[in-house]
């Protein structure tokens, strides 16, 4: 498992968001995580930073009077700078802090559902793997291309803002990545419950075959030996029925019933840690951070939207494109399209494993149909049904409002209402 991730681990270790090394325990087949003192001063340092920054950008506009000649463009730059650096800033914080067993109880439990449902784990760790290796070299291009214009634009103007504004913008980035990540690499293994669901159903299905082959030979065995013995014997065979007739109703041997009831008892155990870490503490570390981010990327694509509109009409002096940091409406536009790009990968994400989880239930009642009622496996069929229907998927940023597509709708529709306000206004 660790080498799957281990990438990104180290992708989100340079940036502050896992200041924290593992602890493999090839005997026992464990991982843990131990906070060390350099990822404590690393992120000590970052936090600091970011503060400083932060205070750097609200306080200088106050001294140099910028407020009376651009006062919308400096106000809207201060709130959306404050809003992406209290995310980087509370982030740091709770990493480093709260987090570190969140995170370790996250891994211990992951591995331990691995154990239970893959079959074949190096070969989906490799997928994990390519996949996460995929998503960082595709990172990695799109913001050292945007970033690099952007820093090349600037030529002589002051290079430590935009090494910090690169800094708080790729943090939050990953912080993003990871959640979206753990969110599919969870509802994929709830994908994986229903392909266990199947295959029970599969063993179901053979045992009736089996049973009904059983029952076609032993009437072959009846009839001929009636047909030897005279129809005197076969009256009497009313009474004493053969072994196969006896237990017709009998539908799995003991080992596949066994089986099957330990299996589902585990599949019920996987689905309750999966739904557990997803609600309770996939909400609780990333909750509060997603919902500033959102706060800051959705005044960040009205305030954008907003001057390409005026831009249209007129040109704003290279003044103001300075104190929002831009040369341009191209780069208004990868601004606007980075931040609606990770919106429709919250969405997805979130709506995904909702709909997995929900499509479980139906698997599981369809699977109900198959085996006879009152039975042991129908039973704890039904057991792991209600614990479905109990245990839906809800992701929230910090109860404020739900993260599906019903977000992706809003921050839609609340960007194109406030820009029109806006011009309505100017």
């Amino acid at each position: 498992f660790y080498s799957s991730i281990k990438i990104f681990y180290y992708w989100s270790l340079i940036f502050g968001c896992a200041p924290y090394k593992f602890i493999i325990d090839t005997m026992a087949d464990t991982i843990n995580i131990k906070r060390t003192i350099f990822s404590v001063i690393q992120s000590a340092i970052a936090i600091l930073v970011v503060f400083v920054w932060m205070m750097y950008t609200i306080i200088k506009p106050i001294v140099l009077n910028t407020y009376e000649s651009n006062t919308t463009l400096v106000v809207s730059q201060i709130i959306t700078v404050c809003f992406s650096g209290s995310s980087c800033f509370l982030s740091l914080i709770s990493s480093v802090t709260i987090n570190i067993k969140k995170w370790g109880f996250i891994f211990e439990k992951v591995l331990y559902i691995d154990k239970i449902i893959l079959r074949e784990p190096q070969q989906s760790y490799k997928k994990t793997k390519l996949f996460i290796t995929l998503q960082i070299l595709v990172t990695i291009v799109l913001l050292v291309s945007f970033h690099a214009y952007e820093t090349l634009s600037k030529k002589n103007k002051m290079f430590y803002k935009i090494a910090m504004r690169i800094f708080v913008h790729v943090h939050n980035v990953t912080v993003t990545l990871q959640f979206i990540n753990l969110v599919l690499l969870l509802s994929n293994r709830l994908k994986i419950i229903s392909e266990r669901l199947e295959e029970l159903s599969s063993i179901f299905k053979n045992s009736i075959k089996l049973r009904e082959q059983r029952q076609t030979n032993a009437s072959l065995f009846d009839t001929q030996r009636y047909s030897l013995m005279g129809t005197s014997a076969m009256q009497n065979s009313t009474n004493n029925p053969v072994l196969g007739h006896e237990t017709s109703d009998i539908t799995l041997d003991n080992t596949n019933k066994l089986n099957i009831l330990t299996g589902l008892k585990q599949l019920r155990e996987v689905h309750h840690i999966i739904c557990d870490i997803l609600n309770g503490v996939v909400n609780s570390i990333y909750g509060l951070n997603i919902l500033i981010l959102s706060t800051y990327m959705f005044l960040s694509c009205v305030k954008y939207v907003h001057l390409m509109m005026i831009m249209v009409v007129k040109k704003p002096g290279s003044e103001s494109l300075d104190l929002l940091n831009i040369n341009s409406p191209g780069m208004m536009l990868c601004f606007i399209v980075l931040h609606l790009s990770k919106v429709v990968l919250i969405s997805v994400a979130c709506n995904n494993a909702s709909q997995v989880c929900a499509n479980l239930n139906s698997s599981i009642n369809s699977l109900l149909l198959t085996y006879p009622s009152g039975s042991d496996v129908s039973k704890e069929l039904q057991l792991l049904s209600i614990q479905t229907i109990h245990s839906k998927l809800e992701f929230t940023a910090f109860d404020f409002f739900p993260l599906d597509f019903t977000y992706f709708h809003m921050f839609l529709a609340g960007v194109t209402t406030y820009t029109v306000i806006l011009l309505q206004f100017a």
